[in-house]
């Protein structure tokens, strides 16, 4: 995946994907009472769902901060 993903747009907590077999989840490291601190979505480890996922965190990154 060459997209990069896009802090926090509330905190600028730093974001990154885990993996394993089954799940990717989205880690961000957010600051103390943030409003998305315990948000950490996860999506099926199926095919083109990682791309979905970055996809997806990044485009609300620029509608929240619109």
């Amino acid at each position: 995946m060459s997209e990069k993903l896009k802090p926090c747009p509330f905190c600028g907590g730093a974001a990154q994907i885990q993996s394993n077999r089954s799940w990717h989840y989205l880690h961000v490291e957010h600051a103390e009472n943030c409003i998305l601190e315990d948000h950490e979505p996860q999506y099926s480890a199926a095919e083109g769902q990682y791309e979905l996922m970055v996809k997806d965190w990044n485009q609300r990154f620029e509608l929240e901060a619109s």
